[in-house]
């Protein structure tokens, strides 16, 4: 399931709030916050050269069944 957005879409929409998933959950909040504050700088880097930062998401989901006789 892959998936590609605008860096800028994902913080504006809450893709990338804290509580959205757990790996950013194990995160202190000082840790997130200078995550953000890095990648808001990279946007407005990119977005003064006229380009769109991305991230980038690539899930890959498997299952397993058994049956008993």
């Amino acid at each position: 399931m892959p998936l590609q957005m605008s860096a800028r879409l994902a913080l504006e929409t809450g893709r990338l709030a804290k509580t959205t998933t757990s790996q950013l959950m194990v995160l202190t909040d000082d840790e997130y916050d200078e995550g953000i504050r890095h990648l808001m700088r990279n946007i407005e880097i990119n977005e003064a050269q006229h380009k769109a930062l991305t991230i980038g998401a690539d899930l890959h989901l498997y299952a397993t069944t058994a049956w008993l006789p």
